[in-house]
């Protein structure tokens, strides 16, 4: 279990009720986001590479009932909280929480039972900062979750890429400032990309970008719309309140 003082917190207008470590990284907004943008069928196998305590990975199970959802965290005590969440919840039988790195041998994972070219939909909310740049904490599992060793994103698309089944499907929220390097890892691996930018008010640049690639594919690249979070007062708007709250989907292929 993880150390120190835990919250829980709602999620989905109160259709989850998780726990999550006080202090150290939370889970937010992204993470429900990136759950609605990913395209679960029931019946189909999900991973949450880096799942943290589970958030998207539990977000996605609630939204689809049917679905099968396996969580890799290389935290051993958040993997631990993402079992007693999926337990909390009732979704223990659709939620399995691992605890393994993700970045290392393939061989370690399979011995965990996920099998490369396996699922149907593999999603990922990545630490978004490089080493050594930019404000981030010293505390170790804080800091685990946000910074990316160099050349650390790369391990992590190749690992989803190799997760996923011929035909399948990988997303992923990141920093809109990513989205170059993002599409270099895809080429060759994936096509089909589609970019949905979440810009925080009307006329301001994008701050988050949801990517999502089909593996095989060769088609090309789709810029999307995408969502403006908030209007006037700091509220957010009617979009986003329908995903964050009431649990739509946020649907990338149109």
């Amino acid at each position: 279990m993880a150390s120190g003082t835990l919250t829980v917190n709602a999620f989905l207008g109160g259709q989850l009720r998780l726990a999550q470590p006080e202090a150290g990284h939370r889970a937010g907004l992204d993470a429900v986001m990136l759950a609605a943008a990913a395209p679960v069928v029931a019946g189909q196998r999900v991973l949450d590479a880096g799942s943290g305590m589970g958030v998207v990975g539990l977000c996605i199970a609630r939204r689809v009932p049917g679905c099968h959802v396996t969580g890799i965290e290389v935290d051993p005590s958040l993997a631990a909280l993402a079992g007693e969440n999926a337990k909390i919840n009732e979704l223990s039988d659709r939620y399995r929480a691992l605890s393994g790195d993700l970045t290392g041998p393939l061989s370690h994972i399979e011995t965990l039972g996920p099998k490369r070219d396996s699922f149907h939909v593999v999603v990922s909310n990545p630490p978004f900062y490089g080493a050594g740049r930019g404000s981030v904490s010293l505390e170790t599992a804080r800091q685990r979750a946000s910074v990316m060793p160099e050349g650390g994103l790369e391990d992590w698309i190749r690992f989803m890429t190799t997760m996923t089944s011929p035909g399948g499907t990988l997303v992923l929220i990141h920093q809109a400032a990513a989205l170059g390097e993002i599409l270099a890892l895809l080429d060759g691996r994936c096509g089909a990309a589609k970019v949905y930018p979440l810009f925080p008010r009307s006329g301001e640049p994008a701050h988050r970008i949801l990517v999502s690639a089909r593996k095989g594919s060769r088609a090309g690249l789709t810029l999307r719309q995408g969502m403006v979070l908030h209007g006037d007062g700091n509220q957010f708007t009617d979009e986003a309140e329908a995903v964050l709250r009431h649990g739509a989907a946020i649907t990338l292929s149109k």
